[in-house]
């Protein structure tokens, strides 16, 4: 099962799509991933409306032994992890991506770009 919204490029669309993930991980029975998914679901709705300022689509599957998030927008040019400095105040979204999803990528597509992660809980929580 796939659940999906769509977003305008505005400040709080991050907010939403975490506020989205997270409330079909708890429908779902994933409660032990609700601050690991949310986080990166707001990093990469954040890097959506930071570097396309386009509508875009937040997606959360069901895998059965885990869960899928996507976000799709019209860019093309696909993420990349950096190292930020300490200093810098951007530039660590990436990072945290890979450092929490068990799996993450990128899929280019005709009108844009699809990115994608994977979480599989260790172990799974009745009632989260």
């Amino acid at each position: 099962m796939t659940e999906w919204l769509v977003l305008a490029p505005e400040p709080g669309s991050p907010r939403a799509a975490r506020s989205f993930v997270m409330d079909w991980l708890q429908i779902w029975d994933y409660g032990c991933l609700v601050d690991s998914v949310g986080l990166v679901m707001s990093e990469l709705a954040s890097n959506t409306v930071e570097h396309t300022a386009s509508e875009f689509t937040v997606g959360i599957e069901d895998l059965g032994h885990g869960i899928r998030v996507t976000v799709q927008d019209p860019a093309s040019a696909p993420p990349v992890p950096r190292t930020a400095a300490v200093t810098d105040l951007n530039g660590r979204g990436m990072t945290i991506v890979e450092a929490l999803a068990d799996a993450w990528g990128t899929e280019l597509l005709p009108e844009g770009k699809v990115v994608w992660c994977t979480f599989a809980p260790a172990e799974r929580h009745l009632g989260g």
